[in-house]
């Protein structure tokens, strides 16, 4: 639901495009065209919604002018963005006004209303523009108000830095707090009682800013607050010549310069990316380099020709020790947040239900990124009614849709994995291929049974969601490193080793996992059949094989149905969380239930053989090739597929031996030789049940 609207437009008051708030969050950009809007500033193809005349971009479109996705797709150059309030912010400048710079149009509003000039650049910290710089030349004094958080810190920082180069006075203030009442940005500061004189008042206070290579602790209180807790940057012999440097410092102040932590487990610096909202890895040799280019560029502002050479591998190596210290966060990307992070924004889902859509922002702590962007009226008609549910029954149609959801989550809360099963040809891998495609293939993984005992497999999950088995044999979940998987969907701790690395890699298996197969798979319980029902669920694709191929379909489906595709998994995500809050698990209809039941009993069908047609007689035999036959003959009366031969003989002689009490004996006499079999057991007749 749309709460605000703030408009930008050019200098001579014309609209160019709309910053759309969303209640109770959430921010999207829009242009006007003919009588509707165009969503988006990018340039590239969009597409009318046919409800209303707005047009969406078409996700991973032809960038050609040329090559049309479609007939009724149109092109739109990109609109380059421009400050907020521009008109007045001009006006302002030419009057010798000082020009308050906020971190949002909400702030710049209510400074308005105070009587002063505000603006702010769209979309959120970390997106300065050299040309927002350019329309402030000439301006004889800017306030930049920082927002208390990492990345609010950063940005005024990086504007500070960018007007001061053009010869503008500028001052970074800090809303302070007001009666214990935690303030983050200006728009709290009013909330809780701040006035326009107040505010005059805290701007006299303020020294001008000035940057590092200025550096004069009187009149720069974030180098200050840098020194009284680490120390000087560097110290001088009886020359006044630069003997040491304080690496603490210069790592300190590498680490407030930058968004960015050291994770311990895997001995590695995440860096944040506000383009994308994510937390990418940077190698200590691009920090190494930064760190010397930033000492080289202070000796050389300063002037002290010996603080360049302090740069050496052993100092900066000693810097970026201390900076693991000082930037350190284990667990920082452990997934157990309500969050989506989508292309153009993180939806955020609320105890109540309700889901906002958020900017970028560091705090998330994400390094996974789904590549389709949230379009909140965007639909998926062609996906439901052309492959979901010709495919499959309402209710399946449903588990599938909140296991996806769940996908989407990157964290297994219910852990569970999911079964497709049915004919080939049905849409079983389509269906897979989209939510991969939706998840992104970069957080998607092969899971490999047969590999998962082996030492390094464990190691490809590392920074995966979700895993899959696309069309797998019968047997997938039979082979030897199958009991892992009850341990990837249900939270156990695991480590994992790197070829040709030193130490593990501890992680915590909440994955997901969807397995497709054209047959029915058997698992190998090893008793344990009630943790393997705890994981299941199963959907069984219709025998209906669809009226029309369409090739390459998926890829279809995520270029016009994307963002819709997202919207249902988002819903089906509400519906999960719903459930797992009332029952504390997925909930599955008696059907549901009924088809991994079966499945688990046609995975112990050796045992139901036995209990069923065999019974205790102190006078009788049983050769295994005898059990072999008869447990063949019982299977297709089941509608089972029999186990294979060597599953038979590795399971028969344990289980005759917990249902029986009897080992096996390689003396069992028939036809005057002897055979290998059991004691003190027949078959059950009519007459002897």
């Amino acid at each position: 639901m749309i709460s605000k609207v703030y408009d930008y437009k050019d200098e001579n008051g014309v609209l160019l495009f709309q910053v759309v708030r969303f209640e109770p969050k959430g921010f999207l950009q829009r242009r006007p065209f003919d009588d509707g809007f165009i969503w988006g500033l990018t340039e590239g193809w969009y597409q009318k919604d046919g409800q209303a005349n707005n047009y969406y971009r078409i996700k991973d479109a032809s960038p050609d002018k040329a090559i049309p996705p479609h007939p009724d797709a149109v092109w739109f150059d990109a609109i380059e963005p421009v400050l907020y309030r521009l008109p007045e912010l001009l006006q302002g400048i030419h009057n010798g006004e000082t020009i308050f710079i906020c971190e949002g149009e909400k702030d710049a509003d209510n400074l308005v209303h105070l009587g002063l000039i505000a603006t702010t650049c769209p979309m959120g910290a970390g997106k300065w523009r050299s040309a927002y710089t350019e329309d402030l030349r000439g301006c004889r004094e800017t306030i930049v108000l920082v927002d208390k958080d990492e990345p609010g810190w950063a940005h005024a920082q990086a504007v500070a830095r960018e007007l001061y180069l053009i010869g503008i006075l500028v001052k970074v203030v800090e809303m302070p707090d007001i009666d214990g009442a935690a303030i983050k940005d200006v728009s709290d500061w009013l909330s809780a009682g701040g006035t326009r004189e107040g505010l005059l008042n805290l701007l006299k206070e303020c020294p001008n800013w000035i940057p590092l290579q200025d550096f004069d602790p009187a009149t720069a209180p974030e180098l200050q607050k840098l020194i009284t807790q680490y120390g000087e940057p560097y110290y001088l012999n009886k020359e006044d010549e630069v003997a040491a440097i304080n690496q603490t410092f210069w790592a300190s102040l590498h680490q407030t310069e930058h968004i960015q932590l050291f994770e311990p487990d895997e001995r590695v610096f995440y860096r944040y990316n506000p383009e994308n909202g994510l937390y990418g890895i940077i190698s200590e040799d691009v920090i190494k380099q930064e760190i010397a280019s930033r000492i080289l560029e202070v000796s050389r502002q300063l002037g002290l020709p010996l603080l360049e050479r302090k740069r050496t591998n052993s100092n900066l190596n000693h810097i970026v020790a201390q900076l693991k210290g000082i930037s350190e966060r284990k667990n920082a990307f452990r997934r157990g947040n309500k969050f989506v992070h989508l292309a153009n924004g993180v939806i955020v889902l609320k105890d109540n239900g309700e889901a906002d859509l958020c900017t970028f922002s560091p705090d998330f702590y994400s390094r996974n990124q789904s590549p389709i962007p949230f379009v909140p009226t965007a639909k998926c008609d062609r996906f439901l009614n052309e492959l979901l549910y010709p495919a499959v029954s309402l209710d399946d149609a449903i588990l599938i849709q909140k296991y996806f959801g769940l996908c989407l989550l990157g964290n297994n809360s219910v852990q569970r994995l999911l079964i497709l099963d049915g004919q080939p040809g049905r849409g079983k891998s389509t269906l897979v291929l989209i939510i991969q495609k939706c998840v992104g293939h970069i957080n998607v993984t092969q899971l490999r049974t047969n590999h998962l005992n082996e030492r390094f497999e464990l190691f490809r999950y590392l920074k995966k969601t979700l895993l899959t088995g696309i069309d797998v044999s019968g047997r997938f979940l039979s082979e030897k490193g199958a009991q892992v998987i009850k341990g990837l969907v249900g939270g156990d701790l695991f480590d994992a080793e790197k070829k040709g690395g030193t130490g593990s890699f501890p992680f915590q298996g909440n994955f997901c996992i969807l397995i497709t197969s054209n047959s029915h798979l058997q698992v190998y319980l090893d008793g344990d059949i009630k943790a393997w029902k705890r994981r299941l669920t199963i959907v069984r694709v219709k025998d209906s094989v669809p009226h029309k191929k369409i090739p390459d379909f998926a890829d279809l489906l995520i270029q016009e149905e994307g963002s819709g595709i997202i919207n249902w998994g988002l819903d089906g995500l509400r519906m999960v969380l719903e459930e797992i809050e009332a029952f504390g698990d997925i909930k599955l209809t008696e059907a549901q239930n009924n088809i991994v039941d079966a499945l688990l009993a046609e995975s112990d069908s050796l045992r139901h053989f036995l209990m069923e047609n065999v019974r205790q007689d102190e006078n009788a035999d049983l050769t295994i090739p005898e059990i072999v036959e008869a447990y063949a003959e019982y299977c297709p009366i089941k509608g089972w597929n029999p186990k294979p031969i060597t599953i038979i003989h590795k399971e028969l002689e344990s289980l005759m031996l917990e249902l029986f009490g009897t080992s096996k004996s390689g003396s069992i006499r028939r036809e005057g030789k002897d055979a290998r079999g059991f004691r003190r057991v027949a078959f059950k007749t009519k007459g002897n049940e």
